[in-house]
Formats: structure tokens, sequence, C-alpha cells
């Protein structure tokens, strides 16, 4: 299985910060000064979609949100769009670096009202692709050594805890992860330098 389109929601650590309409400032200043690596193109607002993307960051190569999902939690979610080269640990690896990085942009962001963090601790992992992935214990067993491979690159002897349930089998494929103890992305980010 060559898992594509890999997404990494990390959930904030202070839920009531995020201001969805403060949102749109910042993601639209990330257009303008070039803050992501990927081509940002667009903003779009989504805040009125019950348990829609909320604030969209479309990019060529990845698209960014803040938004509450269907589970009612705020995070950043990034979304890899196109295929990358490489192994399967490779690109869950890249869209993890790649959620903090945003994350760590995020909690240093002066347009916000309150301080907003995440704790990179507390994530998804999603397959956004359920005629790859489908939503079932077997893709989990598949893809649960690479999974856990990836995530020790990135958080290293930082020890995390695996959970899946297959739930309504027309939801994306997901992962959720949970370290022992609250990680800063500014932690992960400077380890992964």
């Amino acid at each position: 299985m060559e898992l594509q389109h890999v997404n990494v929601k990390i959930y904030s650590s202070t839920p009531d910060a995020v201001n969805l309409d403060e949102a749109i400032l910042v993601f639209h200043r990330w257009i303008r000064d070039d803050v992501a690596e990927e081509l940002l193109i667009d903003v779009a607002d989504y805040s009125h979609v019950p348990a829609g993307p909320g604030v969209l960051l479309i990019g060529h190569q990845a698209a960014y949100s803040l938004e509450d999902g269907e589970e009612e939690r705020a995070g950043l979610l990034y979304n890899a769009k196109t295929k990358r080269e490489g192994s399967n640990v490779d690109r869950i690896v890249h869209a993890l670096r790649q959620a903090v990085k945003a994350c760590v942009t995020l909690e240093g962001e002066s347009l916000w009202s309150q301080s907003v963090k995440f704790n990179a601790g507390d994530l998804a992992v999603i397959i956004n692709d359920r005629a790859l992935a489908p939503n079932t214990p077997e893709t989990f067993a598949a893809i649960k050594d690479e999974l856990t491979t990836a995530l020790q690159q990135v958080f290293g002897n930082t020890g995390f805890s695996l959970s899946y349930e297959q739930g309504d089998p027309r939801r994306r494929f997901q992962v959720n992860v949970k370290s022992e103890s609250a990680v800063a992305p500014g932690d992960l980010a400077a380890a992964a330098k």
C-alpha cells in the first residue's frame, strides 16, 4: 500500500483561544509573506459549516486548516494534496513535520488576541484516500509498523500510544496518537533540524 494524501491534525491545548475570524487574517499574512514551504494560493472561510474545515488555507501541494472537525476539537490540520516520492514512512514524517512547523508558526503569530498553543503529543494521522486506505482494522494492521517508525523519527524517545477505532466505515481512516506527556511543537521542530 503506497500511502499518499497523509493528513495530520495537531490539537490545540488552548481551544478557546482559536478565533477563526483572526485565523483568516493570519492565513492571509502567510500568503503575503510566503511563510510556508508550499505555494499558498487562497483562504476560504467555512466556519459556518458544522463539523467543517473551519478556515482553510489552500496551497498547491498542501492545505492547512484551523478547525474543530467531526470530533469537535480545535486543531491545525495539515492536508498533503500532491503525490510525494519516498516510502510511506517518509511521507508520514513529512506530514508530521509540516504540521509541527505550522503549529510553531501559529503559536508565534502576533495577530491573535489570545495566545494560541498546540500539544504535538495529541494528534491524529489521517489517510485521505478511502479507496486506498479504507477505514478498517486491516488497514490499521497494514500501516501500524510504518506509522510507529515515522512517529519515532519525529518524537524520538518520547513514549506514545496509538489508538484506532473503526466506527463509521464511510469516514476516513484515522489513528489517534497520544504521547505520555504534553509536547510543545517548538521542541519537536528544534529536534528535527
